[in-house]
Order: structure tokens, then C-alpha cells, then sequence
């Protein structure tokens, strides 16, 4: 970094901040929907802490307390910026931006320091250039700042190889940070440092006071957590610690049903979020790869575990959604910022950084100039925004229409948790949940009227005979509105939930 230009460093993270920004605010690259993920439970969430003036009790509803699920940090941020700038949607998503923005000057920094200030910029770019990153920036998700304070605990060990060990207690508290905003895959980081050190031959640093001062203060923040939530005791400390391990379990082992598990699909994952980018990455693992044989270079092993945990770990898990695999776009960024700088002569960086400029400022000036960010309140777009308007109708006209009364059911005998359709229904309708095949039977077989809200897959492994019994009402997404009543007239049609 000596050799750096600091003017020209300065005016790069400037101009990476700014651009990082006016992508972020702006609607380029913007998939219009809040809606998208767990973001309406987590904005709910969020705003009953408000609400209720508990931040140790996180809540669905006000008078429902959840018993175990994810770590507070991301709900403490929004809850706090809800109070500041009251339940709008901009207020629930503002964390999440600005954890990307974030991310992005991180990055940035962990180019400078592996190679310099051109491929430092570049990479901040890459990120934007990932398929997930600029849109799920916008969501109120809990993998956009786990990406955020992974970046910066590796940043921070990166610093602590090369510049000095006191760089360690600010990895462990960024290691903190991720482990609070969510839980197990938190981490990550810990692991990766582990290995980085046996890779780099640094045995001695397993007996530093900084690295294990560290890895206290990152074990420290999750441990006081548990310990609040458990009353300030150690029985309900470990019996919160029991409720979440037992939530993760039960989360892993119900998640991914009806996806596919295979290598391939992982593979695809991968090229169909990093597209963009997958040349230039292509190229910075050979340039690394290279340069740490040459010059017998161990500081890039850090990024390589990097990106081998996380999808090691997606590759285990039965789940195969692209944005779980957010916290490790940055290291393949790093690698496309490295790539891209490494193959470019140096008398052509500048003009490419140019070009770059200008690909962003034609990509986000129209709305720039023109903006369509609305402060629109939290339940106007969760409503507004989804399938769940059109499904509340069709109930209202079923329950209008029907001379008697009807019980309202949800069958998800696998479910770890209440789903979507009883989160935003419940305070409108007495809701049943139904888990046991016998019992769904037993209400298909009955002669009060039953409407059951199941899914797709589900509905297919119901007994055959109660298929004849039983009516499809209306079908959205991969669910259906089923009844045992065949007098029920349908009030829509199937092609309606295109």
C-alpha cells in the first residue's frame, strides 16, 4: 500500500460510495417487490418491537412472543430506524442498504490491500454486478448484513496478517456482529480464520492474546444475548440456547422440500447469479493462483476459504436458494476486481475505470433524475404487493356466499413454523392448524363445510380417495384454497392465479 496513490485512492472509494448509493436508492437494477422472501415478517416483527417497547421478546403479533428464531441484530436496526423515521418501507430496508454500502467500501479495502486501489474499485463494482446484491439490498433480509460484517471481519483479518495482530479484536467483534444478526452461520468467519492460519503457516498466532481476546468478544456478544433472553439466568440462558439449536435443526431438516439437492443445480446457482462477473473471477483465481506460487504469496488462501465454507455449506444444506449464498459474493468480487486489473495493461486501467463510471451513471441516471422511491407504509405494500389481496377476496366471497358457517383450516403437516398464509390472516379469520393426516381426513370426510388452505406438494400426497371428496377453490403460487363442500361455487377460476 505504500505505493499507492492516496489523491487517486480517495477519489476511487469516493466515487465506489457514490455509486454504490445512487444504485442502492435509486431503481436501477430494482425488482419493485417488498415482498419477495421473509421481508413482510421480519418489517412485522421489527415494528412490534416498536410497538410493545420489548427488545429482548422478539414477536410476530403483539400478544404472540416467538419463542425461538433468529438473533436480534437486524430486528434491533430496523426497530431503531423505525422509531426514527416512523413504519415506512424505506425505514425497514434502510439497514440493508446501508450494510451493502457497506460491503461495498469493504471490499474495497481488501483490494487495496491485496493488490491496490484500481482492482480495490473494480471489485466494489463486481458487487453491484452480482444478480442478487443490488436487489435483495432492498429487502429487509438478514443475509445482506451477515454479508456486511463477514466482509469486514475478513477485511480485518487480512489486516491482522499483513499489518498488525490488534487487528484481530475488530475481527472478533465484526465475527460478533454476524453471529448476532444470524446465529450458526455467523460463524463462518471463525472457521475461516482457523484455516487461514494453518494455511499460512502462522501457528504461533493460535497463542496470540489478540486472537483469542478476539474470538472472546465474538463468543461473548451471542453468550450475553442467550442470557437476557434467558432472564438473566443460567437455566434460561441454556434453555434459549436448546429453543434455538432446536429451531435450526428443525428449520434444516423441513427446508428445501421439492428442490433439487443436486451438484448441478449448485453450479447454476452460482453462474446464474455471478454471470456478470464469472469471467473476471475466472480470471483472478488463475492470476492469484499464480502469483502465490510465484512468489510464494499465502495471503489470498483467506479468500479461497472464504468461498469454499460458504458453499460447501450451501452444498450440504437441502436448500438451494441464491441469495443464502450473499456473504460470499464478496470474495468473488474481490476475485473479479484482482482478474480484472491483472489482465488490463496499466496504461488502460484508468480508461476502464472510466468506462465503468459511465456503464453506472447511463444505468442509473434516468431514475436519478426521476425517482420513484415512495416512503409507502409497511401494510400498504405488504398487502398491495402480493398474491394475499386477491386470496383474502376470494375467502370474503366464499364465506359470503355459504349459508353456513365454514372452518377456515391450514394443513402444512411439515411446517416448522406458522407460514405466510396464517401470518397475514390471522387476526381476520379463526385460523386452524391441521399437522396430522388422520386428522385432515377426518375434517375432508365431515359434513361441516372445510376450507383448507394446503400446498401444491402437499395436496398430492393426501390419500387418493379424499381427492374425489374434496373441491380446488383457487390456486396461487404453489398453494391451492381447497373445500370438501362440492356446492361451493368457485368464485375463481384457476387461470386467475397467473
Amino acid at each position: 500500500m505504500s505505493d499507492i496513490n492516496l489523491k487517486r485512492m480517495w477519489i476511487l472509494l469516493i466515487l465506489a460510495i457514490l455509486i454504490s448509493s445512487a444504485v442502492l436508492l435509486t431503481d436501477a437494477f430494482r425488482d419493485d417487490n417488498f415482498c419477495h422472501y421473509d421481508s413482510p415478517f421480519y418489517a412485522t416483527i421489527s415494528q412490534n418491537i416498536v410497538n410493545s417497547g420489548d427488545w429482548l421478546n422478539l414477536r410476530y403479533s403483539l400478544d404472540k412472543p416467538v419463542v425461538a428464531d433468529h438473533p436480534p441484530l437486524v430486528f434491533w436496526a430496523n426497530a431503531l430506524s423505525l422509531k426514527m423515521f416512523g413504519t415506512s418501507v424505506f425505514s425497514v430496508i434502510l439497514f440493508s442498504v446501508l450494510c451493502t454500502i457497506g460491503t461495498c467500501i469493504a471490499v474495497f479495502f481488501i483490494g487495496l490491500v491485496l493488490k491496490n486501489d484500481i482492482a480495490g474499485f473494480f471489485s466494489a463494482m463486481g458487487l453491484l454486478l452480482t444478480r442478487y446484491v443490488p436487489r435483495v439490498a432492498r429487502y429487509n433480509t438478514i443475509e445482506i448484513p451477515l454479508m456486511f460484517f463477514v466482509t469486514l471481519a475478513i477485511l480485518f483479518l487480512i489486516l491482522a496478517f499483513k499489518k498488525h495482530r490488534a487487528f484481530y479484536l475488530l475481527f472478533g467483534l465484526s465475527a460478533g456482529l454476524a453471529i448476532l444478526s444470524k446465529g450458526v452461520v455467523g460463524m463462518f468467519p471463525l472457521g475461516i480464520c482457523f484455516l487461514a492460519i494453518i494455511f499460512q503457516g502462522k501457528l504461533r498466532d493460535f497463542y496470540n492474546p489478540l486472537l483469542l481476546a478476539g474470538i472472546v468478544v465474538s463468543l461473548a456478544m451471542p453468550i450475553l444475548w442467550f442470557f437476557l433472553k434467558g432472564g438473566m439466568s443460567l437455566a434460561g440462558a441454556k434453555e434459549a440456547l436448546v429453543q434455538y439449536f432446536s429451531f435450526v435443526s428443525s428449520t434444516f431438516q423441513a427446508s428445501g422440500r421439492g428442490e433439487s439437492t443436486t451438484v448441478l443445480r449448485l453450479i447454476t446457482q452460482l453462474f446464474e447469479i455471478c454471470f456478470i462477473i464469472i469471467p473476471g473471477v475466472v480470471l483472478g483465481v488463475y492470476f492469484t493462483v499464480r502469483e502465490s506460487m510465484r512468489e510464494k504469496r499465502k495471503d489470498y488462501f483467506s479468500i479461497f476459504l472464504w468461498i469454499v465454507i460458504f458453499v460447501a455449506a450451501f452444498s450440504i444444506s437441502s436448500w438451494r436458494r441464491g441469495f443464502y449464498l450473499l456473504p460470499m459474493y464478496p470474495a468473488m468480487a474481490i476475485l473479479f476486481g484482482i482478474g480484472l486489473n491483472e489482465v488490463l495493461p496499466v496504461r488502460y486501467r484508468m480508461y476502464t475505470v472510466y468506462l465503468v463510471i459511465a456503464f453506472f451513471a447511463g444505468n442509473i441516471s434516468a431514475p436519478f433524475l426521476f425517482p420513484h422511491w415512495e416512503p409507502k407504509s409497511i401494510g400498504e405494500v405488504v398487502y398491495e404487493n402480493t398474491y394475499l389481496p386477491k386470496v383474502k377476496k376470494v375467502i370474503n366471497a366464499i364465506f359470503a356466499q355459504s349459508p353456513e358457517k365454514i372452518k377456515l383450516v391450514s394443513y402444512h403437516p411439515k411446517s416448522p413454523k406458522e407460514d405466510e398464509f396464517i401470518f397475514f390472516f390471522r387476526s381476520d379469520y379463526n385460523i386452524e392448524l391441521c399437522r396430522s393426516s388422520d386428522e385432515f381426513r377426518q375434517l375432508a370426510v365431515s359434513r361441516v363445510p372445510v376450507l383448507f388452505h394446503i400446498s401444491k406438494h402437499d395436496f398430492s400426497q393426501v390419500d387418493k380417495t379424499l381427492h374425489n371428496k374434496l373441491k380446488i377453490i383457487y390456486a396461487y403460487s404453489d398453494q391451492l384454497l381447497v373445500t370438501n363442500d362440492m356446492s361451493l361455487v368457485p368464485v375463481f377460476d384457476i387461470a386467475d392465479s397467473k
